[in-house]
């Protein structure tokens, strides 16, 4: 929490000392831009292109954590109640675990009623997201 804590600290300062107050400033993720040439300009030019890939680098391992958080904590808390047979709970990502769950386990043990409802709506939901993200981003580099 102390490394997150300084980390959104010392960006905060690092952009009020280069673009507080500029006019047009975009509110969006387009305040990076913004952000790594008044670096490049006030630092020096390969300064703001350092910034963007740390930035990269930054917003991929924290996705990477949480996918793999994720995928750990899944069969960890499907373990207990799979005691004889503890290699079905290997699976990774919320659709495939769905998949192993309603297709490997036996009757009792298969996630049903209320739970499967939500798990179909957030795969749904995700899945969506994922995709529309895709067909913007799509659009933006093809223009």
């Amino acid at each position: 929490m102390l490394i997150t804590f300084i980390s959104i600290f010392f960006t905060s300062l690092l952009a009020y000392s280069t673009v507080f107050g500029a006019e047009g400033l975009p509110d969006d993720i387009g305040f990076l831009e913004v952000e790594g040439n008044a670096l490049k300009d006030t630092v020096a030019p390969w300064f703001g292109t350092f910034f963007w890939v740390i930035g990269a680098f930054s917003l991929f391992a924290a996705t990477l954590g949480i996918v793999d958080y994720t995928c750990r904590l899944s069969p960890t808390c499907s373990r207990p109640a799979m005691r004889e047979r503890p290699n079905e709970s290997s699976s990774t990502g919320s659709g495939p675990l769905l998949l192993t769950n309603r297709k490997v386990l036996s009757g009792e043990l298969r996630i049903s009623g209320f739970r499967l409802a939500v798990m179909v709506r957030s795969i749904a939901l995700f899945g969506t997201l994922s995709v529309l993200v895709i067909i913007q981003q799509y659009r933006d580099v093809t223009g």
